[in-house]
This record gives C-alpha cells, sequence and structure tokens, in this order.
C-alpha cells in the first residue's frame, strides 16, 4: 500500500544515533522507477563526492567510488524501488561488490512488490501493517488540533474518530485529512466531510487518492491550488528548494498582494509553503541550522495528484527524446535524456511561444530558444551544456535563469538586456569564473544565489549598490581601488538571509564601515565577516 511510511521508517533508520556510529558512510538513493545502475552508481558518487557531478563513463564512476570507500563499512539506502529485472539488480550487486567486498556493508530497500525483494535476495522482510483505529485518531488529533482555535469537544471528537477511521489504518491519509481539517471550526464543517461522497470511492488506490483529491479541493484558494498544481514540473522523488519553488510561482503570477498589503510577494510565497506543509502536501523536509525548512519532497501519490489536475498543462518526459514533441497545449515542459549526453530534440514549433517554464536536463535545443517568446522561467542542466545559447538574449519575459551542473566558463553579458530578470541562480558550475560585467543593468534583479565554490574565483562585477531590490547575495568582496566599496551594501537594504563579506581589510576607517549600514539589514539572519591576511601592512583599523 502507498502511503504506509515505507521512506519514513528508512530514514528513522539511516539517521539513528547508533547507526551513524556504526558505519563510515551513509548514502541514499531514490530508485523509483528507473532502475539504472549508470545512474545509481552516479548518484552514490555524488552523495559521497558533490565535485564529481557530471561523470558519465562508468568505469570512471567505478574508480572514484573505489577510491572514496576503498577500506570503509557503508550503508546503501534504495528507496522506491519497483523494477523487477533480475539482471539489472544483479549488475549494481557485482559492480558494488567490485568495489568494496568489506564485511558490515548493508543495503536497505523499500519497496511496495514482493516480488523486488524476492528478486533482490533481502535476508530480512519487514512488511508493515496498517494502523490501529486509536493510532489514525492520535495523528489526526495531532494535525487537526494543532490550530488553537479549535477545541477537543465530545461532539467534535466523535466526528473525527469516525473520519480517522474511514482512512484505513493509512498514515499518509490521516496526516493529510487532518491538516485539512484544521481550518474547519464549525460541526457542520465536520459533518460534511463525514459524510462526503469521497468515501464510496475508497476501494480504489487503497483508500488514500480520493482523500488527497478531497484535500486539494478544500484548498482555500485558486492561488494556493495553481501552486501545488505548479510543483508537477518537478520529477518525481526530486528535492525541491524551498527557495527556488516560490520565486517560480512569482514568475508565473501566483502570488498576488493587495494594494494594501506590506507584505513582500516573497513572503507570501512562503505562507503558502507553509499551508501545503501544514496539509501534508510536501513531505521529507529538511531543516537548516535555524529550523526553517530548506527543501522537501512529494510522495508519489501526490506526484500523481498533481499530475491529474494539471490538465495538460505540465508535460513531463524523460528517457529517449527522439521522438517529434507537441506542446501545443503546454503551459510548463521538462525534458530529461536518458544517456547524459547532448540531444538536439524535435521539439514542435506549434505552441513554444505560450511555455512559461522550460526545464532541460541534458538536452541541447540549439537556436529553438528563439521560439521561446513567452517563457518566463528556464532552468539549464548538465554538463552537456558548456556555454549559454545566443538566443536566450532575446527572451524578453525571462524572470528566472537557473543554471546547475554546467561546465559553463562565462556568463555571457548579452544576459543583461534580460531586463525582466529577477533571479539568477548558479550552481555547482565549477569551472565558472566571471560574471557580465554590465550586471548592474538588471535592475529588477532580486535574488542573486551563487554558491561560495564557485565565488573563490571571481569577483563581484562593479556598481552592484545599483541593484536595490535585491534581497539574497550570498557573498560581497570589498574591492582595494574604487570598485566595489563597502558603502555599496548600503544601497541594498532589502537583504535576506545569509551574507559573507570578504577582504575586510581594504576597509579604512570606522566612518567607511558605517556606510555598508548593516544594522539597517533586519532581515539578513547569518552575518560573516572575512579578511585576508596576505598582503596586509601597517596598524590595520579593523
Amino acid at each position: 500500500m502507498a502511503g504506509l511510511g515505507k521512506t519514513t521508517i528508512a530514514k528513522l533508520v539511516y539517521n539513528d544515533k547508533l547507526v551513524k556510529k556504526h558505519f563510515d558512510e551513509k548514502i541514499w538513493v531514490c530508485v523509483s522507477e528507473n532502475f539504472d545502475v549508470k545512474r545509481i552508481l552516479r548518484e552514490i558518487l555524488e552523495a559521497l563526492d558533490h565535485n564529481c557531478s557530471g561523470l558519465e563513463n562508468k568505469n570512471a564512476i567505478l574508480q572514484h567510488l573505489q577510491m572514496k570507500l576503498q577500506g570503509k563499512r557503508y550503508l546503501l539506502i534504495l528507496d522506491d524501488v519497483w523494477d523487477e529485472d533480475c539482471e539489472k539488480w544483479d549488475s549494481l550487486r557485482s559492480s558494488l561488490l567490485g568495489i568494496n567486498q568489506n564485511n558490515g556493508n548493508d543495503i536497505l530497500v523499500t519497496t511496495r512488490k514482493d516480488n523486488v525483494a524476492q528478486i533482490m535476495n533481502t535476508s530480512l522482510i519487514h512488511k508493515l501493517e496498517k494502523l490501529s483505529e486509536d493510532e489514525c485518531w492520535l495523528i489526526f488529533k495531532e494535525k487537526e488540533f494543532a490550530n488553537e482555535r479549535i477545541s477537543v469537544t465530545p461532539d467534535l471528537e466523535d466526528i473525527g474518530r469516525k473520519i480517522a477511521k474511514r482512512c484505513g489504518g493509512n498514515p499518509l491519509a490521516t496526516r493529510v485529512l487532518g491538516g485539512m481539517m484544521r481550518l474547519k471550526e464549525d460541526k457542520s464543517e465536520w459533518l460534511l466531510i463525514q459524510n462526503s461522497k469521497t468515501w464510496d470511492s475508497m476501494e480504489d488506490n487503497n483508500g488514500v487518492f480520493p482523500i488527497l483529491k478531497l484535500s486539494f479541493d478544500h484548498l482555500p484558494t485558486s492561488s494556493l491550488k495553481q501552486c501545488f498544481a505548479y510543483c508537477l514540473i518537478f520529477p518525481k522523488d526530486s528535492i525541491i528548494e524551498k527557495k527556488l519553488l516560490v520565486q517560480l510561482w512569482m514568475t508565473e503570477g501566483f502570488l498576488q498582494t493587495s494594494e494594501r498589503s506590506f507584505s513582500v510577494i516573497e513572503d507570501i510565497g512562503n505562507k503558502y509553503f507553509d499551508f501545503l506543509v501544514a496539509n501534508s502536501l510536501f513531505q521529507d523536509l529538511e531543516r537548516d541550522f535555524y529550523g526553517g525548512i530548506r527543501s522537501c519532497k512529494m510522495q508519489d501519490l501526490v506526484h500523481n495528484l498533481a499530475l491529474s489536475i494539471s490538465k495538460g498543462e505540465t508535460l513531463h518526459l524523460e528517457g529517449n527524446l527522439g521522438d517529434d514533441i507537441d506542446v501545443f497545449h503546454t503551459r510548463r515542459l521538462s525534458l530529461i535524456s536518458d544517456d547524459h549526453t547532448t540531444h538536439a530534440i524535435p521539439l514542435s514549433k506549434d505552441g513554444m511561444g505560450r511555455l512559461h517554464t522550460v526545464f532541460l536536463n541534458h538536452v541541447d535545443l540549439g537556436d529553438k530558444f528563439l521560439e521561446f517568446k513567452c517563457v518566463r522561467s528556464l532552468s539549464l542542466f548538465g554538463s552537456c551544456i558548456k556555454e549559454l545559447p545566443k538566443s536566450i538574449g532575446n527572451l524578453r519575459h525571462l524572470r528566472i535563469l537557473h543554471i546547475k551542473d554546467t561546465y559553463i566558463r562565462f556568463i555571457p553579458n548579452f544576459v543583461t538586456i534580460l531586463y525582466s530578470l529577477q533571479t539568477l541562480v548558479i550552481k555547482n558550475c565549477r569551472l565558472l569564473k566571471e560574471l557580465p560585467k554590465d550586471l548592474r543593468n538588471l535592475i529588477n534583479l532580486r535574488h542573486i544565489d551563487i554558491d561560495n565554490r564557485i565565488f573563490v574565483r571571481m569577483k563581484l562585477p562593479t556598481d552592484i549598490g545599483r541593484l536595490t531590490c535585491l534581497q539574497t547575495l550570498p557573498f560581497f568582496d570589498v574591492g582595494q581601488d574604487i570598485v566595489g566599496q563597502i558603502e555599496e551594501l548600503g544601497c541594498l537594504s532589502q537583504l535576506r538571509g545569509e551574507l559573507s563579506i570578504y577582504s575586510l581589510e581594504h576597509v579604512r576607517a570606522k566612518e567607511e564601515a558605517k556606510t555598508a549600514k548593516l544594522a539597517e539589514k533586519l532581515k539578513v539572519h547569518k552575518l560573516g565577516f572575512h579578511w585576508c591576511w596576505s598582503g596586509r601592512e601597517g596598524n590595520n583599523n579593523d
């Protein structure tokens, strides 16, 4: 049964203190329906060393894995396995034995299929049972009565127990339903759910899917429903970064503020995200040091729910992309190549001008970016991308440019004519050395999100202080001359999140330091001060 908590229990094992002490390395790979041995080995390697992402040769992957795991005892989680091809499992098993034959290595598998467990020669099989009626009520009660305005009256408890019983012992269904009921304070609303015709279709999908659909139908606003449906753009089992998701919602116009509202659009997006979390439509939450949610996942059935309500607006294709792709009714497109090599995709022109969001993973569209006249969000992933196509400069409606795991060496200056651009995300592009010199022209930029591994190789362009809408700027390097003076930070009053300031030895006096106006940046929650000790002369006024 879906939603019984197989992945949840595997997570408890994975994060257990005794398990952490016992193993030298722990690795988690979400397999899902695509049991591709090379992909699994590559993800194992990437979990051990982020710098090895993008390797495509299987022998090279195995050599790196052997170096990383030599003499070590490891735990490998293979989550959500479906494939019943014993030859694939034998191939993976022999590869793992070739890497490391230490006694004490363990593999933990989660699957919904008995046959998978038999094929993989599982030594111990644990079948999860349904919850008892009392256990369902405890989960329902914990979710529902998190709303302090609702008190547990005998009438509501009686109705609540009957609703929880109808969840059929499934914890996912119980959590989702309990989250949905948090906003319902009136007894009549509870009775409406208890007597819903949804329960008539409980036999399908083990009773879980109709409950998920009921939860979606009861989301309080159409904007929230749009935000949830949008998440279909991410493949199953993807890690979804909260900050990026909110920015994507923003580009689609889903986050509306009233004229009298003083809320920043991103704050509204954060509230929407938290609401979907409270309704258990997001799971596997990863938190930062401060307890804030950094990322999440969607459970498979929840992903299927998004698919059922998308009305064809989102097209997600993975595997062999050689056939002609019709995008006439599509607003959001995600293409993932199956063999991680460069592909020229035969994309039909009809409808390309209607696309708003495009995700490309190891896919080369050549000059077809010229056809994306209305695209607002563009994500380019994969080592096959070695430079940005010049045609991207024609995407005048583009609001997000997301570049990850590529081999590009610089961001061309033509990007700076994308005057609608609000978000520039660059992650794990280890060869990148240069940002566009005219970055200051992008006056609508709200987020420059670049990881620190890239920063150590380059400087920010001049006049960054002109980007007065900036909320995200993870680092700032103080210039020794007129370029990049500390006073440029003083103009960036909207900064939030994390900020690291480097080369502080170039700040010459107290009054100069004050021009950064750091005390006014109330939403910066982590601040790093960095000095370079080489080349320092005389008495430094730190």
